[in-house]
């Protein structure tokens, strides 16, 4: 049956369902100058005064928008959503790298990183990995020719199958933010939620997945 139908689902579960937010005309005209205002004041980006300076600017977004960032902060009741409108000129944004920390041009995409980090600030605090892509926070993800058939970021022939995020650390985040600049051949992003408050399993059967058994 149709998971989507909502006449048929919980409360509950309708809480699951990935939402999508939309920037306005007059929204999308202030996030692109905020974004833009950062990349020209940090061209390239300076670690940690640019991350400063973004937090800062967060406050900045449109109202609508914080408060949709919030609610997901607060609420936690959605496993994933969409912010939709922020505009991406194929063309100026320069070929595709042939790995990350290639690019031509990191002026063309300054802005479209300030405005990932912008929203990650109202989710909370931006952070990276030293061992990963020299601790960016905001990672270049590229298909490599060497690694299409492979089960990794970087592949591209191959599907990519489930994984936990960042898996390797402890840690890990509590939010992914994704932005995707080119996809000429529509290719989609899947996720997968459960919630094993609502999922009816028994406690014993619960209390072996959060043992150490399982690895990447």
């Amino acid at each position: 049956h149709n998971m989507l139908d909502t006449a048929q689902m919980s409360d509950q579960m309708r809480d699951n369902i990935v939402t999508t937010f939309v920037l306005q005309p007059d929204e999308r005209a202030a996030v692109v100058a905020l974004a833009q205002r950062l990349a020209a004041d940090f061209s390239p980006a300076d670690e940690p005064a640019y991350y400063r300076a973004v937090t800062l600017a967060c406050y900045q977004l449109p109202e609508r928008l914080r408060a949709f960032l919030l609610d997901r902060r607060l609420l936690e009741n959605f496993p994933a959503f969409v912010v939709s409108g922020f505009p991406v000129d194929d063309q100026a944004i320069g070929p595709t790298p042939a790995r990350w920390g290639h690019q031509t041009d990191l002026g063309a995409t300054a802005a479209h990183s300030a405005w990932l980090a912008l929203c990650g600030s109202m989710l909370g605090d931006l952070f990276g990995w030293a061992t990963q892509q020299d601790g960016s926070i905001v990672h270049d993800i590229a298909p490599i020719k060497e690694d299409e058939n492979s089960q990794v970021g970087s592949s591209s022939a191959d599907l990519l199958w489930w994984h936990t995020e960042e898996a390797f650390h402890p840690l890990k985040c509590d939010y992914l933010g994704l932005l995707c600049l080119r996809n000429h051949d529509r290719v989609a992003t899947t996720i997968s939620s459960l919630d094993l408050d609502c999922a009816g399993l028994p406690a014993h059967v619960k209390s072996v997945l959060f043992e150490p058994r399982f690895t990447i």
